[in-house]
């Protein structure tokens, strides 16, 4: 979803952004890229902390990676690489932000889902064994 600014996205502390619809429970930036002459920040919302109708479950999906190490980000990311990306974020917001945890505390399902996910920031961050190197 494509946001213009000035209608919703980046907040301190407002009301409900328009283009989300309630209940919202957790907005948080999980990470931003510069593509195309724009700077697109992606973010995680989570609503009621159910499946919507006709949801599938989210698969196994690695760090999405550029191989060029002087371009770090891909030439494309696809949607499961992002979704799996926020699900990490929020795994790491639970172990290490109050207010996120709280909140996600009200959502056993969704919590039990998180547990399924390495906490963990965007790219290599949080990668504790060293790459091996061809």
């Amino acid at each position: 979803m494509v946001v213009p600014a000035g209608q919703g996205g980046v907040q301190c502390d407002g009301p409900q952004p328009v283009w989300a619809p309630p209940p919202l429970t957790i907005l948080h930036s999980t990470s931003w890229r510069y593509t195309d002459g724009v700077v697109v920040l992606t973010y995680v919302a989570v609503l009621d902390g159910e499946p919507a109708p006709g949801a599938v479950r989210l698969g196994p999906h690695g760090i999405a990676r550029s191989a060029d190490p002087t371009a770090p980000s891909p030439a494309q990311v696809c949607l499961d690489a992002v979704a799996t990306h926020a699900a990490r974020h929020l795994a790491w917001l639970r172990v290490g932000d109050e207010a996120v945890a709280t909140a996600l505390a009200g959502h056993p399902a969704l919590w039990r889902a998180l547990d399924g996910y390495e906490p963990a920031l965007a790219g290599g961050l949080g990668v504790t064994e060293p790459v091996p190197v061809r």
